[in-house]
């Protein structure tokens, strides 16, 4: 949380493009309000901690199954299986020739 907050004071020319309304209605964007952000993000937080409960169930019984310690588990399979999504958005922004940005989300995961 301290490195996205870092981030985004220190590099805010990275992230900030020269927004004004003309472009934001040219491209359909408006802004969403306060009470829907909010819903959205309590809905989102909910399934992401039910997926997480599916995901630790199913590992642990697998896990069971072939034998594997439980710090095995924690420390590299749940690890490796939780920050997939950081991973595979890093190469993508990379792909896309931003590098700075990739390295700040390989760095900060």
């Amino acid at each position: 949380m301290l490195s996205l907050v870092f981030t985004l004071r220190t590099h805010k020319h990275l992230y900030v493009g020269e927004a004004d309304e003309e472009s934001d209605a040219a491209l359909g964007m408006r802004h969403a309000p306060l009470w829907k952000s909010t819903l959205i993000l309590i809905v989102s937080t909910s399934f992401v901690a039910l997926m997480s409960e599916f995901l630790v169930g199913a590992v642990e019984h697998t896990a069971e199954r072939l034998g594997m310690p439980d710090i095995f588990i924690g420390v590299f399979i749940i690890a490796v299986v939780g920050n997939a999504a950081e991973h595979s958005t890093a190469v993508l922004v990379a792909l896309k020739n931003k590098m700075d940005l990739a390295m700040n989300i390989a760095v900060g995961s």
